[in-house]
């Protein structure tokens, strides 16, 4: 298409070949086919109320979590790096969304903002949708602590050193979500005055690859699996200690050394049952939220792959709308699912409130 259709998805760059948008335009809306209208206004006011809720959710879980130090815990730190990573797209990622939204088709911030600072705020896209995969494995791993598996054993260890994961999680989301569009970012001088940023990709089939196929798998299949196979692990192991206890509870039956063997047995199975019921509380509700509220960024990441002229269709910025809002949610429920599963995180936002 010879116009510009500035609607990418979230980091997608889910735009036509040669003029395409930065990655950072997930919560904007189509830039310049459709007049500001109170529809607009009321449109934004809506996404300003979510993101609001998001920041202070995830601000109260950062508070919090820092405050419960003396409780270590790595997955702690990872819900900190989660935490701050959706900030980051609550804010810095909704504010350029917006720039970009109410200036239309013009670029308002300068060549220097354009090529070097709109494709950074990505990381947090990717850090965010990550990190979620990587406390699923971290309560995974604590579910299953004692059990000397060489393979899970290894995975312990690495998820042993929260500092060491999280740092390798914001660089590889720095390679994969930023470093790609700094070589195809464009600003571009028009002979009416307007100034545009684009990412001009070298051909059709590299967007495709890197929209359709790179980032799809990291941001969504990937993450997914992840989460989901955490999931059926736990269950799973909760199974197993159900039968465990049943066994305990028949333990007449057997004699007194096997009695003795199944009742030690039963004691470590009862502590890794609390700690499997507790993961798979976080675990469900992470599970559902990232599939439900992803899904449709990646649905119409690959939509504007397979067939571009969507954006010409008169329902597509209402589309493109109710997955921005799904984003937005995905970056602010976090909090509340940690109030509703976490008696500790709740004692903390009280303690918190009463200055105690």
């Amino acid at each position: 298409m010879a116009s510009e259709v500035n609607a990418s998805c979230y980091t997608g760059n889910c735009s036509n070949h040669g003029n395409s948008s930065s990655g950072n335009e997930t919560i904007a809306t189509v830039q310049g086919r459709l007049p500001p209208s109170h529809g607009d206004d009321i449109k934004l006011t809506f996404q300003v109320l979510i993101a609001i809720c998001g920041v202070v959710g995830n601000l109260l879980a950062i508070i919090v979590l820092q405050r419960m130090r003396k409780k270590k815990h790595a997955g702690n730190f990872f819900v900190q790096n989660l935490a701050l990573a959706d900030l980051g797209i609550l804010t810095v990622v909704f504010t350029f969304a917006t720039i970009k939204d109410k200036s239309r088709s013009h670029w308002p911030l300068g060549e220097i903002a354009c090529r070097y600072l709109y494709p950074l705020p990505d990381i947090f896209h990717g850090a965010s949708v990550w990190f979620v995969a990587v406390i699923a494995l971290s309560r995974y791993r604590t579910a299953i602590a004692g059990k000397s598996s060489l393979g899970e054993s290894k995975w312990r260890q690495i998820l042993q050193r929260p500092k060491a994961v999280s740092s390798g999680v914001w660089l590889l989301s720095f390679l994969v979500f930023c470093l790609p569009l700094y070589f195809y970012m464009e600003y571009r001088e028009l002979p009416n005055g307007e100034k545009r940023c684009v990412v001009a990709w070298p051909s059709a089939w590299v967007q495709s690859f890197y929209m359709g196929g790179v980032l799809t798998f990291c941001s969504y299949i990937f993450p997914l699996l992840s989460i989901s196979f955490s999931y059926i692990r736990i269950s799973h192991l909760i199974r197993k200690t159900s039968l465990i206890a049943k066994e305990t509870r028949q333990s007449s039956h057997y004699s007194e050394m096997e009695q003795k063997s199944i009742s030690a047995e039963s004691r470590v199975s009862n502590s890794r049952f609390k700690h499997s019921k507790f993961a798979r509380r976080i675990v469900t509700p992470l599970v559902i939220v990232f599939a439900v509220t992803m899904l449709p960024l990646n649905v119409i990441r690959v939509a504007l792959i397979i067939w571009p002229t969507i954006v010409q269709q008169t329902y597509y910025h209402i589309l493109f709308f109710v997955t921005s809002v799904f984003v937005m949610l995905n970056s602010s429920v976090n909090p509340l699912i940690y109030a509703i599963v976490s008696n500790n995180f709740r004692e903390g936002i009280v303690n918190l409130c009463l200055r105690r």
